[in-house]
């Protein structure tokens, strides 16, 4: 018998205000990857829509209700009495429904799903019951994995009774101030990983798999984008997912370096893998087709394969100059969270053996007439075993030939977990940070120390970006920081310096900037010190932190949000790049005391300017790209 169930979903994100949210009964069955606003299912829809019908989708109470206060938490939803009603077959399960309490509430919370990557923030139904003929035994079960002795401990991994009251997860968070510990990211691996290659010798004429995958053994020759009939200006080279489909609107390109490979190998078999991530709820036909022009995938739009070189026919259409006629392969989709393979053995061999130029390949819908969409990660998404893979097999006529063997990939790393120092007034949300011990040298010496999160266990960056137009919502967790575009979009970073000695001078600081996309044309970005004290998650357009606005929105006072003349200026040359700001003066004030280290605002520059720039985030999957403060310092 159940004696307690409930939900429990983890907030990783909100627009700024809390909210109060119901649980019902879902009452129409659903499909999840078919159900939108107004329809459960295909050909099946709501009485009305969003599940809104209290006779036919819904039940008309709720089960539950709660009253949020603030993220990074877990929630907890008493779903007991349905529960039991689920087990005992009075209702048929088909699950809940979420929804604001109130019409009015502007409050919105972004819940992790059961997609996320760190399985220990998926929801849970945390079930207690006893069974009938041991009626002094309870036992609990829970729907997730507890945390591993080796990671650091997520608020909730494991629930606990006490008494009559409801089951709460606990967990041992840092003590820093008022906040609470962010789940801690895990890698989530996908079916088909295959074995990359170690080179180890055997007999001439024998098989060699390599796996070409953006950022997996330091491969870093996957470039994509995709192209959009009704945005056609625009180059998306930046988005973590490539878009295919609708009536043939959205198409993307990809490349591979292929060095990788001998120019004298036969290759015996090449897919291109792709994993869908979204979709419009119907299926479709992608063709895939040898390009035939160069192409700049950070410049690429509708109308032009890179800056000066517009396609025959936009969209990459014209079947003499931009793409072969004949497809390579086609392949039917089946719905998704599931690799597609496509079949491209043939025009890979013409690329090794130099016969015909690596131009990529285009990816496009079959037929103009059907409107199914598809999202495919791409070489930006945050989950390296998700990006796009090009798996090749190849022979070697002579000579030495290496052998596959098998590489595990994935391993979750610990992270190391300490108090930072807090401002005079600081309520923020600081990440854990640990503390680095450069050697120092002879004194007068000269030492350099990299800051970046994840490196030598530093956790001490905190940051977010702002948007004009979503003047309430929040960014700390995006895995891209985005500055520019007539200064609708700008960045905010702090670096923690207790690694520094506080006697330290400084030689050199600069803080770099991975840029991975753009709008296609070069921007010119500043950086300025922050005045004011700011919450990374907390932070917006709006205000500082939860309770305190900036003077001017997008911390834009320059007497009491930020400086009034920039610490340092650098216009970009492209993407998938490095951009430095000599920032010296400024932190060598900061780790002095002379001033209150508040970070830095990034904004593009002028006001007019369309370009925008999306640099690399603390968040991103490879560690080495993200943000760093380097540091060059002698101690008297």
């Amino acid at each position: 018998m159940i004696t307690k169930a409930s939900l429990q979903l983890y907030a990783k994100g909100w627009g700024g205000s809390d909210a109060d949210f119901d649980v019902y009964r879902v009452l129409r069955p659903f499909v999840g990857c078919q159900a939108n606003w107004d329809q459960a299912s295909s050909g099946n829809p709501w009485g009305q829509p969003g599940c809104n019908d209290p006779v036919t989708d819904r039940g008309p109470a709720p089960e539950s209700r709660f009253r949020t206060e603030s993220i990074r938490r877990w929630y907890s939803f008493d779903l007991t009495n349905l529960a039991r009603s689920w087990m005992d077959g009075s209702v048929v399960n088909r699950g809940v429904v979420v929804r604001g309490t109130s019409a009015w509430s502007t409050g919105e919370f972004h819940f992790a799903s059961s997609q996320d990557r760190d399985p220990q923030a998926r929801p849970k139904l945390v079930v207690e019951y006893r069974e009938t003929d041991v009626p002094a035994e309870t036992r609990t079960a829970t729907a997730t994995r507890t945390a591993t002795a080796t990671r650091t401990a997520v608020p909730s991994a494991t629930p606990t009774r006490t008494g009559s009251s409801p089951v709460h997860p606990t967990g041992t968070p840092t003590p820093t101030g008022t906040s609470t510990l962010r789940p801690t990211a895990t890698q989530t691996r996908v079916p088909s990983v295959t074995p990359t290659p170690s080179h180890t010798s055997t007999q001439p004429g024998g098989e060699l798999t390599v796996v070409l995958q953006m950022g997996r053994d330091e491969y870093r020759g996957c470039q994509d984008t995709d192209l959009y009939l009704y945005d056609s200006d625009t180059n998306y080279s930046g988005r973590d997912a490539m878009r295919v489909g609708y009536k043939q609107s959205h198409a993307a390109l990809i490349r591979f370096d292929l060095s990788r490979v001998p120019a004298t190998a036969t290759v015996t078999g090449a897919t291109l893998e792709l994993y869908a991530k979204g979709w419009g709820a119907t299926d479709m036909t992608v063709d895939v087709h040898r390009v035939l022009r160069a192409v700049d995938h950070g410049q690429a739009t509708w109308y032009r394969a890179k800056v000066g070189n517009p396609w025959g026919q936009p969209g990459c259409n014209d079947t003499s100059i931009d793409r072969a006629a004949a497809a390579e392969c086609s392949v039917t989709t089946r719905s998704i969270w599931k690799w597609y393979s496509f079949g491209v053995r043939d025009v890979v061999q013409s690329w090794v053996n130099g016969s015909v130029a690596n131009n990529g390949l285009l990816l496009r819908g079959s037929s103009a007439r059907s409107t199914g969409i598809f999202h495919f990660a791409s070489s930006e998404d945050g989950g390296v075993t998700y990006r796009p893979k090009l798996i090749v097999t190849y022979t070697l006529t002579g000579g030495p030939v290496a052998t596959s063997t098998a590489t595990p990939t994935g391993t979750p790393r610990p992270t190391p977990t300490a108090t930072r120092p807090a401002g005079p007034t600081s309520t923020a949300i600081p990440m854990p940070s640990a503390t680095l011990t450069p050697s120092p040298g002879p004194p007068g010496s000269e030492v350099t120390v990299v800051l970046q999160q994840g490196t030598n266990g530093y956790a001490g960056c905190d940051h977010t970006w702002m948007y004009r137009y979503e003047p309430d919502a929040t960014h700390c967790e995006d895995g891209t920081l985005r500055a520019g575009y007539k200064q609708d979009n700008a960045a905010l970073l702090r670096f923690d310096l207790s690694p520094i000695p506080d006697t330290a001078v400084l030689t050199q600081a600069e803080l770099h900037l991975y840029a991975k996309g753009w709008g296609g044309t070069d921007v010119t970005l500043e950086a300025y010190r922050v005045l004011r004290e700011f919450e990374a998650c907390g932070a917006n357009w709006n205000r500082a932190a939860p309770g305190r606005p900036w003077a001017g929105p997008g911390c834009s006072d320059p007497a009491t949000d930020r400086g009034a003349t920039p610490e340092a200026t650098v216009t970009s040359t492209g993407i998938r790049r490095w951009l430095a700001f000599d920032v010296t003066r400024l932190a060598q004030e900061w780790l002095s005391g002379d001033l209150y280290n508040s970070g830095v605002l990034l904004r593009g520059a002028p006001a007019w300017s369309t370009g925008i720039l999306y640099l690399v985030s603390a968040r991103d999957e490879l560690t080495s790209y993200r943000p760093k403060l380097v540091v060059n310092y002698r101690v008297p």
